[in-house]
């Protein structure tokens, strides 16, 4: 792919990684950040076994089979999430809170909570809602290490709330 070809998908898809110059540079430098998440369990294995053997399965062990987990949650996520689980809040969309997927990817399973309401911070309306990474947003920001998190109130979650379809195809009888 030519350069100006990529530079216009960028601008088109990501216009959010151009206007920031952190992401830009993690975008640009994605190659240098693949090679160091595989390299650095590899030396970290040889520098506490002093060993090739020890290299090669941080290699593989740390790198290659977290790289291989961490894709394989992403793709739950973008499929699963979007076919098969709850449905609270009708977003327009076939996104789903899909829990076994929420419980493995730390909350990002509860796509259709996301989908109505992208801005916050959490993807659980509810406390009990499997959600470990809103959880620990949740204390660092009691801690006052993150700010500015912003999530729904019960009046906005309510309002966004659907009846499910049983309870619609019921409506839908009794007024015809």
């Amino acid at each position: 792919m030519d350069a100006q070809r990529r530079e216009f998908e960028l601008a088109v898809l990501a216009p959010d990684v151009l206007r920031d110059r952190r992401l830009f540079f993690y975008h640009r430098t994605y190659q240098l950040w693949m090679a160091a998440g595989l390299l650095l369990p590899a030396a970290i294995g040889f520098a506490v076994e002093g060993t090739a053997a020890a290299a090669l399965t941080g290699f593989v062990f740390g790198g290659l089979a977290r790289m291989f987990v961490a894709n394989q949650a992403a793709w739950c996520v973008g499929s699963l999430s979007h076919m098969i689980g709850g449905r609270p809040f009708d977003n327009g969309d076939r996104s789903a809170n899909n829990w076994p997927v929420a419980v493995f990817t730390f909350g990002e399973g509860l796509q259709n909570n996301h989908h109505a309401f992208p801005g916050s911070y959490r993807h659980a309306v509810r406390a009990w809602e499997p959600d470990l990474s809103g959880w620990t947003l949740t204390v660092l920001g009691r801690l006052r290490v993150v700010r500015d998190l912003r999530q729904p109130d019960a009046a906005a979650i309510a309002a966004r709330r659907t009846r499910g379809p049983r309870s619609e195809r019921r409506t839908d009888r009794a007024s015809a």
